[in-house]
């Protein structure tokens, strides 16, 4: 018995050692690629969310100056009064840039719900490799212990010992619900049968026959 005890503890060390091999690639195929997977689409959406709160405070700004030069040309205008051509011209011109910042703006708010579209969508193209090297590396660590045990021959060895000493190794099935409680105490069955149903339901909606079995 002692040599069976040193034969399971040797089959158990080689056993760790294996998960601790396959752990370490869970972490390196798995994780990393999860790790890398995460930098990469925040990055690029964190990026493309600053750049447009960038754009959108240059439109804000060339909005406000472009609206008080506006009111300001049409304040002289309304006097009867020629604009100065510099204030004609800074007009001019801040007008120009609110049209470039307007497009700049849109273009890249387009790219950005182009982007996080993409990365809500299409992430179950990203998720696909990652849930193989998952589903492979589960594969291979089952078929690798299931190798072991078969080489060590260990199952079949504990078989036969518990044989030899009349021990019961088997696995007892589990237990079956406690049937509910009728009102009067009696434990009603869990399952119903469709039939006794069926005659019980036949046995109240009709009289008692005479010599019925």
């Amino acid at each position: 018995m002692e040599g069976e005890d040193s034969k399971v503890g040797d089959v158990q060390q080689a056993l760790l050692k294996r998960n601790q091999e396959y752990s370490e690639k869970f972490m390196t195929e798995v994780v990393a690629y999860v790790h890398e997977w995460e930098i990469v689409v925040t990055t690029k959406v964190e990026t493309g969310l600053k750049q447009v709160k960038e754009l959108k405070a240059d439109l804000d700004h060339y909005q406000k100056k472009t609206g008080t030069l506006h009111k300001q040309h049409d304040a002289v205008l309304a006097k009867d009064k020629t604009p100065d051509s510099k204030a004609v011209d800074k007009l001019q011109r801040n007008d120009v840039k609110l049209e470039i910042a307007q497009k700049e703006y849109v273009m890249n708010v387009f790219k950005l719900c182009n982007l996080i579209n993409e990365a809500v969508e299409c992430c179950w193209k990203d998720l696909l490799p990652l849930l193989f090297r998952m589903t492979s590396l589960d594969k291979d660590r089952l078929g690798d212990e299931s190798a072991m045990l078969e080489a060590s021959e260990i199952v079949d060895r504990m078989k036969t010992l518990a044989e030899t000493h009349h021990i019961d190794v088997s696995v007892p099935p589990p237990e079956e619900p406690e049937a509910p409680s009728s009102a009067d105490g009696e434990k009603e069955s869990v399952l119903v049968d469709p039939r006794k149903a069926k005659v019980d339901s036949t046995e109240e909606a009709t009289p008692e026959k005479e010599g019925a079995c």
